[in-house]
């Protein structure tokens, strides 16, 4: 099945120990088959490292799934089978974009869409609607709002025009365009789809379905950016305990979270808060992804506002310097997080401030 994020499609709504126990099934499935004398079937065993490798994406695992990604591309090619190479070729973009690796994942979006186009009949088979939406976080991701902007909206009319306007699908989608209108700074705009997405969970999900959480989180972190800091925190914390449910307590969407929790602190004078936040965030994600991960240079950035706020001006030197670098290596010259960060430092330089 095409992927989309964590909480899309099988397994999305089991707990995480659930998924940890389905998963020791499927690892022993996979050892008594290899026990055969024959060995497994070629469809079979593709089969199993595809389920692998989503619970291993979904309880946060990202470099497992992709080594099980990887092999299952690998039997597919030399099957040749093709129509399941659409598939493959997406999910292995969902797990490049989830460790960083941007011009990667766009390389595997473009190849899932063009592959679709000869496995998948009609021209808004919901398969490339999902394939078209993460191309569009792609393009939000490295800073292209309106071409992010032009895919994503493609995408939902893809699904519209397929499925109606009220059918599961909508809601991944929904939430990458809400996150698109929030990075064009359509506050509003964003807020009415996650809400249309809320609406969509109510009538044909669980009412406490990990995509409640996303879309909580979604509408607070719109808050954060709004100015709105008390409202923003209702709704982020109250996502924190849904989605540690499904992913677990170590997982990088919560990490996410912690993010915003930690801005709304930040921007609210609550820099203590703030700080908490900020370091349980890198603490996850540099043990799931790496430091060099985005999200850690974020994190970096907000822990030098916070240094030059309390007049630690070398320390915040060093901590914007570290974030330019990892941004620099993930995201285009223009991007407006590295166009802040060189201003930051240009302005600490022109002042001649130390500590």
């Amino acid at each position: 099945a095409i992927w989309v994020d964590p909480f899309y499609g099988p397994f999305s709504y089991e707990s995480y120990q659930g998924k940890c126990q389905r998963l020791e099934l499927y690892r022993n499935l996979a050892r008594d088959y290899r026990r055969l004398p024959d060995g497994p079937g070629t469809e079979l065993l593709m089969e199993i490292l595809a389920n692998k490798a989503r619970l291993l994406y979904q309880i946060g695992d990202y470099r497992g799934a992709l080594k099980h990604l990887q092999h299952q591309l690998a039997l597919a090619r030399k099957e040749d089978q093709k129509k399941i190479l659409p598939e493959i070729y997406n999910n292995l973009g969902v797990i490049l974009e989830a460790l960083s690796r941007f011009s990667e994942a766009m390389d595997h979006y473009l190849l899932a869409r063009e592959t679709a186009e000869s496995a998948f009949r009609g021209s808004n088979h919901p398969a490339k609607a999902l394939i078209t939406a993460n191309i569009s976080q792609i393009y939000n991701l490295l800073g292209n709002y309106q071409e992010a902007f032009l895919e994503c909206r493609k995408a939902l009319r893809m699904c519209e025009s397929k499925l109606g306007m009220r059918h599961p699908l909508l809601v991944p989608v929904l939430l990458k365009y809400a996150r698109i209108s929030d990075s064009r700074e359509l506050y509003e705009d964003a807020l009415d789809q996650y809400r249309r997405a809320l609406q969509v969970v109510e009538r044909k999900m669980e009412l406490d379905h990990p995509y409640v959480a996303a879309l909580m989180h979604g509408i607070g972190q719109t808050y954060v950016r709004q100015g709105k800091f008390d409202l923003a925190r209702r709704y982020l914390y109250r996502t924190v305990e849904n989605i540690e449910r499904t992913v677990g307590p170590q997982h990088p969407c919560l990490a996410e979270i912690f993010i915003s929790i930690g801005q709304a602190h930040f921007h609210n004078a609550e820099e203590k808060l703030a700080l908490q936040y900020f370091h349980w965030a890198i603490a996850i994600r540099r043990k799931q992804i790496g430091p060099d991960d985005i999200r850690v240079g974020q994190c970096l950035g907000f822990l030098g506002r916070i240094a030059h706020h309390q007049a630690r001006f070398q320390e915040a030197q060093t901590l914007f310097t570290r974030a330019l670098d990892i941004f620099r290596s993930k995201l285009p010259s223009g991007h407006p997080w590295i166009l802040n960060l060189q201003n930051s430092l240009y302005q600490m330089d022109s002042g001649d401030q130390s500590d």
